[in-house]
């Protein structure tokens, strides 16, 4: 058995049934070569973020919790999302919450992110929602936040997910022994269509 896991999890519990590796999907075929594993019987991804994610604050990806604007599923690895809005124009900032968050209102939440972040206050998550809300408004109640789509956006781009994805799934051929099984969850409709695709 193979598992890409936090480092929450402790192995000890599941003796030498389980070995747990710190990686991404994307990295399924070096995780493989490290373990010793030729191929796989069956591979199950859960490409869902994890209720410790959202409910620890200081990972910054909840903007229920304030936090850090961080959203790195793996904190050592790459920018962070106040690293990745400061790199991105006005411009690119708006193409990526609309591609990545289905936004139509992607180009004036872009134009408030960009302002408060000039003004020097864009440090948390709860800074982020308030720009949000800034440009579109708060939303009838009992609607999803209007955050919600701009935060999943950021955070698929901060970690590269449909990247890690395409990669994982173009290893399935090699990885999966003849008759081997992969399920994956997936949670959105870009995952969605890029597993369908694949799959087909």
């Amino acid at each position: 058995d193979l598992l890409a896991a936090d480092n929450d999890y402790d192995d000890q519990r599941f003796g030498d049934r389980v070995t747990f590796v710190h990686g991404t999907f994307g990295g399924i075929r070096e995780h493989l070569a490290v373990a010793g594993v030729a191929q796989l019987d069956g591979l199950l991804a859960d490409l869902g973020v994890s209720s410790p994610q959202l409910d620890e604050a200081a990972r910054g990806f909840s903007f229920q919790r304030e936090g850090p604007l961080d959203m790195r599923m793996d904190p050592t690895e790459g920018p962070s999302c106040k690293e990745l809005v400061a790199s991105l124009s006005e411009r690119e900032l708006a193409d990526v919450i609309y591609t990545l968050g289905d936004e139509r209102k992607s180009r004036p939440i872009a134009r408030a992110v960009k302002r408060r972040e000039a003004e020097g206050a864009l440090e948390t998550t709860r800074d982020l929602r308030d720009a949000v809300i800034s440009a579109v408004g708060r939303g009838r109640p009992g609607t999803i936040d209007p955050a919600t789509r701009t935060f999943q956006a950021l955070r698929i781009a901060v970690n590269g997910e449909l990247e890690k994805l395409d990669a994982l799934l173009a290893a399935l051929p090699d990885v999966l022994a003849p008759g081997g099984v992969a399920a994956i969850l997936s949670f959105h409709s870009h995952e969605d269509r890029a597993v369908k695709y694949a799959f087909r």
